[in-house]
């Protein structure tokens, strides 16, 4: 009896301990989810909650760590009534409920929330013990609305992107045609009025080009190394070329103010990609901010050992809400003469790179109301070219 004895005892630390390391896997992956994972009762009562719901439930940061009440912030009233109110019916729509959290007079979030109750309180509502009713749980599954549009988007934008390259490329070879068509009957008209329409033959031609350019550019690419730039470095030239192509003057009492890392900051990116980048967000910039001197700020710097940031603030009207969830959709533009596609093959190329580009707005009383922030990641120093002066201070 002693040996069995000693040997169910043997077993049940076994069991323990492999209970022990399956709870500390359970937590690890929960904690590493996307997506917002909270434990409530009855009484509103969070009682665990991952990292992601934590952030989901903060306005900025992080949030509280468990154990909290949902009555604890006025933000979370929406979130609480639908949780009571699901104890209350025994059920939750399979595809989720709609909750917006407003943490402000201009800052909301809308969250969509997914919930499973525990056996217990199924078994209790059966039975009809108020007791075991009281004590079930639920767990919610929470994920930010705007992340999931975003991915809805983007799985519709990648078999789009697959289409038009294609249609892309079959159409350089006729536009090719037409424009030279178009350029040997420019050498034989002579009547103002041909000459007019021969004129806007070749700037829609041009116009079709740059489309195509553009659908182009973000097409896959093949696999290689990813290339290392000096971040300072790299986006003082840009600067100054852009500068001189538009004749904005640098210095002192520049409408442009820069700020660039005054050592090596080497990043993974490809030079001409983020030239295209930076140019087309100059060119944003120039075109609403105003004419005071630092009226466009530019700042290059490293967050973190693995993460860099660059980002061009302006002090132009913010863009309104109703405009900015579609700011990164390809073919959106609010110029008729534009492509829509310049801020769409932004963030591709960003991507591309494992990088991201934002946009932040700010509040009323902040001078620079517009920020556009691209992050980029951090290579090893001894893997990029020897630094370059910079161009600019």
């Amino acid at each position: 009896m002693s040996s069995r004895l000693a040997g169910e005892e043997e077993a049940a630390r076994g069991s323990l301990e492999l209970a022990r390391q399956r709870v500390a896997l359970n937590r690890l992956v929960i904690d590493e989810m996307s997506d917002g994972v909270m434990v409530i009762d009855r009484s509103a009562r969070v009682r665990a909650a991952n990292p992601a719901a934590r952030r989901l439930l903060a306005a900025q940061g992080v949030g509280p760590a468990a154990p909290f009440q949902l009555q604890d912030d006025a933000a979370w009233s929406g979130l609480m009534t639908q949780v009571l109110s699901a104890f209350d019916a025994g059920e939750w729509p399979r595809h989720g409920h709609d909750v917006t959290l407003p943490f402000g007079a201009s800052t909301e979030r809308t969250l969509r929330l997914r919930a499973r109750f525990t056996r217990q309180r199924a078994s209790a509502l059966v039975s009809g013990k108020a007791d075991e009713a009281a004590q079930a749980l639920c767990v919610l599954f929470l994920e930010d609305l705007r992340a999931v549009q975003a991915r809805s988007r983007q799985e519709k934008l990648a078999a789009m992107g697959r289409v038009s390259a294609g249609i892309a490329h079959e159409i350089r070879n006729p536009l090719a045609a037409i424009a030279q068509a178009n350029a040997l009957l420019q050498e034989e008209v002579a009547g103002p009025e041909q000459q007019m329409l021969t004129a806007m033959v070749a700037d829609n031609v041009e116009r079709l080009k740059r489309i195509v350019d553009d659908v182009m550019e973000v097409a896959p690419a093949a696999e290689g190394p990813t290339p290392t730039i000096d971040l300072g470095g790299e986006v003082g030239r840009i600067v100054a070329d852009w500068a001189r192509t538009n004749r904005v003057a640098l210095g002192a009492g520049s409408r442009l103010h820069v700020e660039l890392p005054s050592e090596m900051l080497p990043v993974l990116f490809d030079a001409d990609h983020l030239r295209r980048v930076l140019v087309n967000l100059l060119d944003n910039a120039r075109r609403y901010a105003g004419a005071a001197p630092a009226a466009i700020a530019l700042v290059a710097r490293a967050t973190s050992a693995e993460q860099a940031r660059l980002s061009l603030a302006s002090d132009g009207e913010p863009i309104p809400p109703d405009i900015e969830p579609f700011l990164f959709e390809p073919f959106f533009s609010t110029r008729s003469r534009g492509t829509g596609l310049g801020l769409y093959i932004c963030r591709e190329l960003c991507e591309r790179y494992g990088g991201s580009i934002d946009y932040w707005q700010h509040p009323a009383d902040a001078r620079h109301r517009n920020e556009f922030v691209v992050t980029l990641r951090v290579a090893e120093a001894a893997a990029t070219a020897p630094n370059q002066d910079r161009l600019l201070p």
